[in-house]
């Protein structure tokens, strides 16, 4: 059993989001999917939903003139990386990034530096 939750935890970790281009957000969300909505050619939304498991759905516009204004790259290797970090504030309190399709956890600044970044895996 020692060695087979550290081996699990090093093949989850290199679980990546699947990108889904569609015309508009889904009514249901997969896990470890993100939906980029497209109107009139260009991107205007990006939905999924909060790897903390809390179950919310996250929506983020693309297209929005003020603050956040959200950012998206996508990479030669079908990855995606949003700009700026995603901080759930008023719900469950989930703080990360998305780099190349995978979560990065942002700890809290009242947590000890060493704790601060984090990688993780989208939750299954």
């Amino acid at each position: 059993m020692r060695v087979v939750e550290p081996l699990c935890r090093w093949l989850e970790r290199r679980a990546r989001l699947t990108t889904r281009i569609v015309s508009e957000l889904p009514q249901r969300f997969d896990r470890n999917a993100l939906y980029l909505a497209q109107r009139g050619g260009r991107l205007s939304q990006i939905g999924f939903l909060c790897p903390c498991r809390c179950g919310a759905v996250l929506r983020l516009d693309l297209v929005a003139p003020g603050p956040p204004r959200w950012r998206l790259k996508l990479h030669s290797d079908g990855s995606v990386t949003i700009f700026p970090s995603i901080d759930q504030r008023t719900s469950c309190g989930s703080h990360f990034r998305i780099h190349r399709s995978q979560v990065i956890w942002i700890s809290h600044a009242d947590e000890p530096p060493a704790n601060r970044w984090m990688r993780y895996p989208l939750a299954r």
